[in-house]
């Protein structure tokens, strides 16, 4: 259910793009993909920030695959376009150098402990609130 109430608080047009990075070939990606888009669910519907999931290009290699590299080099292109990275928890050499990329280049990004609590939402929100103000500039 959308909280049309944080929506108010915070415009759409000052919503971060938020990187999603996590485990893709490590386990079942499909679980993985799974996760991801959860986490961006819950960014839409609480109005905190538009996300950006690298982890449903699965579909398109499923259609038209493609190797390792040029979805590293796609994931890396679209992350330079982003204000900020929100890492999930699990083994991932590809998150790892994400994460690696937004602490040399100035990025915020966050690491979540756990596959998704309560109590990782109110640090999401705080961590997002506290990088990106509504009324402040992007």
């Amino acid at each position: 259910m959308r909280d049309d109430t944080s929506t108010a608080e915070r415009s759409p047009e000052r919503f971060p793009v938020i990187y999603i990075a996590g485990p893709y070939t490590a386990g079942d990606p499909a679980a993985n993909v799974h996760r991801a888009v959860n986490i961006a669910h819950y960014l839409m519907d609480h109005g905190l920030a538009w996300p950006l999931v690298p982890h449903l290009s699965h579909l398109w290699h499923l259609i038209a695959p493609r190797p390792y590299a040029d979805w590293i080099a796609l994931d890396f292109a679209l992350l330079e376009r982003c204000d900020g990275l929100i890492r999930l928890p699990g083994v991932s050499t590809g998150a790892d150098g994400e994460t690696d990329w937004c602490t040399e280049h100035g990025v915020p990004w966050i690491a979540l402990t756990d596959a998704w609590a309560a109590d990782s939402s109110l640090g999401l929100r705080s961590w997002i609130e506290e990088h990106w103000p509504n009324e402040g500039d992007r």
